[in-house]
């Protein structure tokens, strides 16, 4: 049995079955904690740089003049002198932006956050933000053998607008679904989609797992998703509808 494209949306609950591999998707909360940049940071011809420290959260989002913030501080001033970048990478002047995590074999966990929601500009208004073209290159480095091992994580959760799509493959994730690939990814062994609360009886969000053109074949290995525990006054009960590509019984479970 096959299906040519999964989608997890709030609409209902659809459960795929099919004999032989399984695909898990639960929901769970984000944890996260401020992180030290320190074992390199440039910019330089567009490509910014970032090395994240072992054992930390990272996380990646913009400011109202689309400034790229590193954990809510611009890259020109970020504490660590090794990290300060002149000027500051924003969406306009930055074409990369590569991370990376310890490198060799880690016995710790790093997670990555990039943010898709103005929550760091002056007056967010709970909408969607673009990264523009920049492409994403996140390699989290080899955890081993230490659980839950390196985390990636797509959040939207404080967005309000509605029909939001985020397209994960296994060549990489398109943050918005406009049919460009952002990021690609390696050393990653849990993800997570955090999607925003949308609009009473409207379309919500949608996390795609199935793959697309761009995204290439359905995500090699399961996604937590998620919606933001603030959940707004008189918004509807929270459901995922899913369908998984390729033979695989896909379930569900809403904690």
């Amino acid at each position: 049995m096959s299906i040519m494209k999964g989608k997890l949306r709030r609409s209902a609950v659809v459960v795929a079955f099919s004999l032989g591999a399984f695909q898990a998707l639960s929901l769970v909360g984000a944890n996260v904690a401020s992180a030290v940049v320190t074992t390199n940071c440039s910019f330089t011809g567009g490509i910014l740089t970032l090395g994240i420290n072992a054992g930390t959260t990272t996380t990646i989002s913009q400011d109202t003049a689309k400034n790229v913030l590193v954990d809510g501080v611009k890259t020109d001033t970020l504490a660590a002198s090794t990290c300060a970048t002149a000027p500051a990478a924003n969406v306009g002047n930055t074409t990369t932006i590569n991370i990376t995590g310890p490198a060799g074999v880690s016995a710790t966990n790093e997670t990555l956050i990039i943010v898709t929601d103005d929550r760091d500009f002056t007056a967010p208004t709970a909408t969607s933000i673009s990264w523009g073209t920049i492409n994403w290159t996140v390699n989290l480095g080899d955890t081993g053998v230490n659980p839950p091992g390196d985390t990636f994580t797509v959040d939207n959760s404080t967005n309000t607008d509605d029909g939001v799509e985020t397209d994960w493959g296994v060549n990489g994730v398109d943050l918005s679904g406009d049919g460009d690939l952002d990021v690609t990814l390696a050393g990653v062994e849990t993800s997570t989609d955090i999607t925003g609360l949308g609009t009473v009886a409207l379309t919500g969000d949608t996390v795609n797992a199935g793959g697309t053109t761009i995204t290439g074949a359905a995500y090699a290995t399961a996604i937590s998703a998620s919606t933001s525990s603030s959940r707004r006054a008189g918004s509807s009960p929270f459901s995922w509808a899913q369908r998984l590509a390729s033979v695989r019984l896909a379930t569900l479970s809403l904690r």
